[in-house]
């Protein structure tokens, strides 16, 4: 996704940051979900 709209950045910049805040929303939910799983099993 974010490859793609590299050749849009300079007309299209939202083409990058959607895709960009969802990769980033992504990773954040997983980080938080093993950190509540990891606080459980203490």
């Amino acid at each position: 996704m974010l490859y793609t709209a590299k050749d849009y950045l300079e007309t299209a910049p939202l083409m990058a940051v959607f895709p960009g805040l969802a990769i980033f929303i992504t990773v954040l939910s997983v980080n938080y979900l093993g950190d509540g799983i990891g606080i459980k099993n203490s």
